[in-house]
């Protein structure tokens, strides 16, 4: 598809940088020559290590400084903001629905970190990066035609409100007839041109989601699933989709003590994390 040529190229250097901090041997000398060869992310890895979120005493103003601070799971927190980024289209149609998609996916991100602290330890930075990517998808469909998935989303969300939940099967058909292609084949067509890390790349899947990677990561999956079934009551529900949770709800409750500690520290953390992981 022409589009996501056009978005592999411009976003080629988040892309990448994303699989090298990804990757087991990342180096922060490497991750920084990228960072160096990208202006806007050096501009953006700046102000995230100066923002309150990572609290330094003193400004931080150089990327081997900016780097040290963040560490890689910092730097893959950028790089996955700046992919995103770059899957969602910038017109006046779409400005609404792009804006959803980005304050959900932080909100998620954010509580499926928090929920990895306590359910998935060895997961905590890939919790996070699965929340903020888990639908890219649907920016991608927005991008091949945003006035016919405005239009979508519109009929959906009348649908939804006079008559309960979607049939989500029939919805991604749906889809696949309207666009050539649903947002989970949009999600693994983009990873595989971007080659991303086979774990991400399977946890932004519908089946990887559902069956995470053999059950060896179905904790992260949970985690993902959680965070998106909370959203709507942190204040950013998934609208752009409809209020469709197209893997459905994890079967393992969530404690009341783990809910209530997203709720309380969640919003804090999403604050401080929006104005520093702005484009």
């Amino acid at each position: 598809m022409d589009q996501f040529g056009t978005l592999t190229g411009g976003a080629m250097t988040a892309g990448q940088l994303l699989t090298v901090a990804c990757s087991p041997e990342a180096e922060l000398a490497q991750l920084r020559r990228l960072i160096e060869a990208d202006p806007g992310l050096m501009l953006r890895v700046l102000r995230v290590a100066n923002s309150a979120f990572y609290g330094q005493a003193r400004k931080v103003g150089s990327i081997d400084r900016a780097v040290a601070v963040l560490g890689i799971d910092g730097v893959r927190v950028i790089a996955a903001a700046a992919c995103l980024d770059h899957a969602l289209p910038r017109t006046p149609a779409t400005r609404e629905l792009s804006g959803a998609l980005q304050r959900h996916s932080l909100c998620c991100a954010v509580s499926a970190r928090i929920i990895a602290r306590s359910t998935a330890p060895d997961f905590i930075g890939e919790a996070f990066i699965s929340g903020l990517l888990h639908d890219i998808g649907c920016g991608l469909l927005m991008l091949v035609d945003s006035e016919r998935y405005v239009e979508m989303t519109q009929r959906r969300l009348a649908a939804m409100r006079a008559e309960g939940p979607l049939d989500t099967d029939a919805e991604l058909q749906e889809e696949h007839q309207a666009f050539g292609i649903t947002q989970w084949e949009a999600t693994t067509t983009l990873a595989n041109q971007w080659k991303l890390p086979e774990w991400l790349a399977a946890s932004l899947t519908r089946d990887g989601r559902a069956v995470a990677d053999g059950g060896a990561r179905q904790p992260l999956a949970d985690c993902v699933r959680w965070s998106e079934s909370l959203a709507p009551e942190l204040g950013y529900p998934n609208d752009f989709q409809a209020g469709m949770l197209v893997c459905g709800p994890t079967d393992t409750p969530l404690g009341e003590d783990l809910l209530q500690q997203v709720v309380e520290k969640a919003p804090a953390d999403i604050d401080e994390l929006r104005g520093a992981l702005a484009p």
